[in-house]
Order: structure tokens, then sequence, then C-alpha cells
């Protein structure tokens, strides 16, 4: 927030916002608005510099992910890019009859209340539809001893900008693993006195087994 001349947040959930709003009454640079969950009304055309949505769109169908990428279309500015984090959880579950089946053996702890209408590719698709180049995409697994990659990071910008060029994919069944050993490796970082990182402790550092 504080890297940024103006920033503006949006939520469905009134209550988020007014914690918002208290949270960061002091920060002069910052607004919070209401949406109706689809349009991006509070901020203007070719504004947007970076948006951003972690942990959140992951549980919206595939009508709402259409909704923002078309509203995005025009409220990014010229070199603009958005990273979305959202659901590819259709692309395991195929037909209604497998999610009602999966529901009812109560395998919601695997799908995580993921959109069982979306994936990666549906994602993409929609944003060049609506004239936003998908840049890359991280397809990748969430969630403790789950292998199966439910969610994708995915990332878009305007026609022409200097960030265009074709779609960059993986698939990292790893992405858990990675995110814990980031965790411990910033919980070692923190325990050393500043400066006092010697070649030896660094060393140490790269030696860790990765968790």
């Amino acid at each position: 927030m504080n890297a940024s001349d103006k920033y503006t947040g949006i939520d469905l959930n009134p209550e988020c916002i007014n914690a918002c709003q208290k949270r960061f009454a002091g920060a002069r640079n910052a607004e919070f608005a209401v949406n109706d969950g689809k349009s991006l009304d509070a901020v203007a055309d070719s504004s947007i510099d970076f948006a951003f949505s972690f942990d959140s769109l992951v549980h919206v169908e595939f009508e709402v992910m259409e909704a923002y990428l078309s509203e995005l279309s025009r409220k990014l500015s010229p070199n603009g890019i958005a990273f979305l984090h959202h659901s590819n959880l259709g692309e395991y579950v195929k037909s209604e009859l497998t999610l009602k089946v999966l529901r009812r053996l109560q395998l919601n702890s695997w799908m995580h209340w993921r959109a069982p209408s979306v994936t990666a590719k549906k994602v993409a698709d929609i944003g060049a539809a609506n004239g936003l180049p998908c840049i890359s995409q991280e397809i990748m697994n969430w969630g403790p001893d789950n292998r199966r990659l439910i969610d994708c990071f995915s990332t878009f910008t305007r026609p022409g900008s200097k960030w265009e060029h074709l779609t960059f994919r993986i698939r990292n069944p790893y992405f858990m693993s990675e995110a814990r050993s980031a965790r411990v490796i910033s919980e070692i970082s923190k325990s050393l006195p500043l400066g006092s990182c010697t070649p030896t402790r660094k060393a140490a550092l790269r030696s860790r087994p990765w968790v």
C-alpha cells in the first residue's frame, strides 16, 4: 500500500470494508469501497497500474470471473497488470454428478470450496475474449497433502503493453512445499541480527533441508 500513489480496496462485504477503513484510517493514499461482487465502478477507466486478488476469487464461479475480466479490460492502464488467484477445480470436476458425489462423500477437504465451474484455460480464454492477453499462469496445488492442482495464478495485461508476450504456463504440484520452505527461511532470517549473516551462515541456510 505504501508503495503506491493511490490504493483502492474493493470488497462485496461491507464489514470487511469497514474494518479496512478503520485499520488504515491514517493512510491518505488509501480508499475502500463496497461493490456488487462483479463491478469496479469505484475506479476510473485506464487508471489501474496493478490489480491484485489473492485467496478470494478462488471461491467465485465462472460468471463472476468473466465479469471482473470484462471490467479490468477497461480499468487497467496501458501498461497495467492484473494478478488473479482463482480456481482450477473444474479440471477435476467434469460434471454436476461428479460434484454431487464428491460433496456427498464430504471431500471438500481437498476441494477447499473452490468453484467447480472455473479452470485455468477458461479464465485465459475469457481474458483474451475481453481483450486481456494472459501472459502467465501457474497452476498449482493448495492445502496440506493435496497434490491436485485446484488453484491457479493468472496474470493479464493490456494488448500492446510493454509486458505483453506469449503465455508462460507451468504446472506446479510442489507449491505448498515451496510455501512452507519460504516460511521457514523467513523465520530463520528474522531470527538473525541485522548484518550478521556471514558467508558461513549463508552456506548453512542454503544447506538446510526443505520442509
